[in-house]
């Protein structure tokens, strides 16, 4: 520690009566200063704490919660927990991380199962990964979000078809948890083993079956979780508060580009159109009328001519594409403006890294244009979505 005046002072603990003195030599080896003299030892978690703690950085970040995100970030701390059977992530988010050629490699060589019971562990996590990837896909398609809990049932479900289907020897979803608790079980083993045995033998291990513990590739982790974080503390509040801002101007943006192409087409129908278009999107979202009266009202005959005109699933596609694009660009303005100097250094070695930083603002768009997609089942047009409800205030102020 530095005093007012700059000199090294000791770092001085109070631990039942024992005064703890550490300092660094010129190797910048941690020293203990005891009764027995120096001794080398590894530096205590609390400095790592300490040492990242940047409370200047936003006023909602503490100490408390800085050294609760340190901790659960600690592989040494998981495995703990693991060991004694408390895990952080479900059974399902754990095992949908795992690589199926990962866990035959993993189980042929430290584990005392039949060949047979290999290979069905591996078709259970393909299985599992391949399910999980479809229920990510209908989630973003989904008309309404489900409650997670009924969504998880549905998932075990959903699995236990796939695997009787490939006549795998399991009948219930209980025998199905059972069967891959117990390949959670083994890889926790395995893991923890790594870890505990010697550096030259972990080294060969790692370059065999892969690095669990690369101190580079965790390094480089533990910077995007603490950008993740700085992400979500910081300008998460931000893009909240300009969400309808970017709504909005995604869709003018969108109305107005299609009112200009029909406008400055070659085609006298098309030219016909945009004298039409403001008026059929008005009579739709702020009068709420049927496709067939609003064709009579613009002077068609059709309600599926007034549908052609509209576009509406077009009109919702090009706007989320739009305000997925200003939601980049205001990220990346709040990065060159606002984040710290070793982030917008990671934002311009990998800027594709805004898409994993993102995940959240990326989500909550989708599924706002999601809820809008599902009201187009909706006979009465009641339009009640938030896309709705600001395309319906574009029109009444147009």
């Amino acid at each position: 520690m530095l005093n007012d005046e700059g000199k090294l002072l000791q770092f001085v603990l109070e631990d039942d009566k024992q005064r703890l003195k550490f300092v660094v030599d010129e190797r910048q080896r941690l020293l203990v200063i005891n009764d027995q003299g120096m001794q080398a030892v590894s530096p205590p978690f609390s400095f790592k704490v300490l040492a990242t703690f940047e409370p200047h950085r936003s006023q909602r970040l503490s100490l408390w919660n800085w050294t609760s995100r340190l901790v659960t970030q600690e592989p040494e701390v998981n495995l703990i927990l693991r060991e004694y059977g408390f895990h952080r992530q479900s059974l399902w988010q754990f095992l949908s991380k795992i690589e199926p050629v990962q866990l035959r490699s993993m189980e042929q060589q430290f584990s005392s199962f039949s060949t047979q019971k290999i290979e069905d562990h591996v078709r259970l996590l393909t299985i599992l990964r391949q399910v999980h990837q479809q229920y990510r896909r209908q989630r973003l398609k989904s008309k309404s979000q489900e409650p997670k809990k009924n969504n998880n049932n549905h998932l075990w479900e959903m699995m236990l078809v796939q695997v009787q289907q490939q006549a795998i020897p399991i009948t219930s979803t209980q025998a199905l948890k059972d069967e891959l608790i117990q390949i959670r079980k083994f890889i926790d083993h395995h893991r923890r083993n790594l870890y505990q045995s010697p550096s030259w033998e972990r080294s060969l291990i790692e370059a065999v079956h892969g690095s669990h513990f690369n101190d580079l590739e965790e390094l480089e982790q533990r910077r995007i979780e603490e950008f993740y974080y700085h992400v979500e503390q910081e300008f998460q509040p931000y893009y909240r508060q300009m969400r309808l801002q970017l709504l909005d101007c995604s869709l003018e943006t969108t109305i107005l580009q299609r009112l200009t192409y029909l406008r400055n087409s070659s085609s006298s129908k098309l030219v016909k159109q945009s004298a039409q278009y403001l008026s059929a999107l008005r009579y739709f979202y702020v009068s709420g009328l049927p496709m067939r009266e609003i064709a009579v009202q613009i002077g068609e005959q059709h309600g599926y001519q007034v549908s052609r005109l509209l576009n509406l699933k077009a009109l919702r596609e090009d706007s989320q594409r739009q305000m997925l694009l200003l939601l980049h660009n205001l990220f990346i303005d709040w990065v060159k403006k606002q984040a710290a100097a070793e982030h917008r250094q990671m934002w311009e070695e990998q800027p594709g890294i805004a898409i994993q930083l993102l995940d959240e603002s990326i989500a909550d768009i989708r599924n706002m244009f999601a809820q809008a997609e599902a009201e187009k089942y909706d006979g009465h047009h009641e339009n009640n979505s938030l896309v709705a409800q600001r395309i319906r205030n574009f029109c009444i102020g147009e």
